[in-house]
């Protein structure tokens, strides 16, 4: 290996870390021992945001006890705060059921299922540093049964324009 060589791996190898690290902004699940998930307790995430010109994808993930979930979704809401007090919020019902046939949809791990769902596409952060987001459940339910999991998972997303 020629010292030119060398000296370019030492350049373009931290970069090509760099640029690989901020693929998956935050990828977190939170488990209920009990499997009741409490209506006025969300659970809270941090996430930090080096750009506002990379646009993410916002995963939700849900694992339920079916023997305990009475519902075919599961209504959720996120509540996301910018580092200078700025609230947005959106709201996602995760299926569990397909609608027209009643076939649960997601994979199975024994006897519990587990539904994973893209609920915003390109999604962008209006400033840079470190957002809040809480997850909480929205039933009716002070006490929801048979919720195991909850995760929350922002991946870089690609934007393909049209030639």
């Amino acid at each position: 290996m020629t010292l030119r060589t060398l000296y370019l791996a030492l350049i373009f190898l931290p970069v090509f870390f760099v640029s690989c690290q901020n693929a998956e902004l935050l990828d977190e699940t939170r488990s209920f021992s009990n499997h009741k998930w409490m209506r006025f307790e969300p659970e809270e995430f941090t996430a930090h945001v080096n750009s506002t010109d990379d646009c993410f994808n916002i995963y939700l993930t849900a694992t339920i006890d079916t023997a305990l979930f009475r519902g075919d979704a599961l209504p959720m809401t996120i509540n996301l705060y910018s580092p200078s007090g700025e609230r947005r919020m959106f709201r996602y019902d995760l299926h569990f059921k397909n609608k027209k046939d009643g076939k649960w949809l997601g994979e199975w791990h024994g006897d519990q299922l587990s539904v994973t769902r893209c609920v915003r596409q390109f999604f962008f952060f209006n400033s840079v540093g470190e957002f809040k987001l809480e997850l909480a459940q929205c039933t009716s339910r002070y006490e929801l049964e048979g919720v195991s999991q909850v995760g929350l998972r922002i991946v870089k997303a690609e934007l393909k324009y049209p030639k």
